[in-house]
């Protein structure tokens, strides 16, 4: 399944970006510059992607944004879960169990997949549970423990409160330095159609304003 998506966007990168990568102006269309970043200061020289592991799009996007990190080494990148509802607090306690554990590397696919390609709703924590015991590479015991634990509540309230700040409506978005905000949405809309090479560009002009 990763080889497909990840040729997928190798052949549609090699057909257009000649073309895109001429193009060094970015467009006011293809961003969002966040009206009040109050609080958001200190999320600058970053990348955030604010994802959800229930979105089929953050999925699709993902080889991308592994590429995008590789080739890019220089720019700070980091995910955070959004959350717009109590109901995707479990996934999003997920993400930060997996990612205190080290595990993300092994597992931040794995779980897209047992959502998406798996069609398993592991979105309650009973759920996640059954599924995190029946795992090899995981600990249960001591996910459980950092999964309900205090400092994974401080990381759920930060992901909230960063999710309002942003003033994202959806997913998957990219806010560059605390101040702009892109994704694949923007970049269609503008282009008439999603390009990898073109959102790779357009994060790369903000990140250096």
């Amino acid at each position: 399944m990763t080889k497909t998506i990840n040729f997928i966007f190798f052949i549609f990168f090699i057909q257009f970006a000649p073309y895109l990568l001429s193009a060094d102006t970015v467009k006011q269309d293809e961003y969002i510059l966040i009206a009040d970043n109050k609080g958001l200061e200190k999320e600058g020289d970053q990348v955030i992607k604010f994802f959800s592991y229930a979105c089929s799009h953050c999925y699709a996007l993902d080889p991308f944004i592994e590429i995008f990190k590789k080739n890019n080494n220089n720019i700070n990148f980091k995910y955070v879960p959004a959350i717009f509802s109590d109901q995707m607090i479990p996934l999003a306690k997920l993400f930060f169990t997996l990612d205190t554990m080290n595990l993300i590397s092994q597992l931040h696919e794995s779980v897209y997949e047992v959502i998406h390609v798996d069609k398993k709703r592991i979105f309650t924590d009973k759920k996640i549970f059954k599924w995190a015991e029946k795992n090899d590479l995981i600990n249960f015991v001591e996910f459980k423990k950092i999964y309900e634990s205090f400092d994974t509540n401080n990381k759920i309230l930060y992901a909230k409160n960063l999710t309002i700040k942003s003033q994202i409506t959806g997913t998957p978005y990219l806010m560059i330095n605390g101040k702009y905000l892109t994704g694949p949405s923007l970049i269609s809309k503008s282009n008439g159609g999603f390009s990898p090479a073109r959102l790779e560009q357009v994060v790369k002009q903000l990140y250096r304003k």
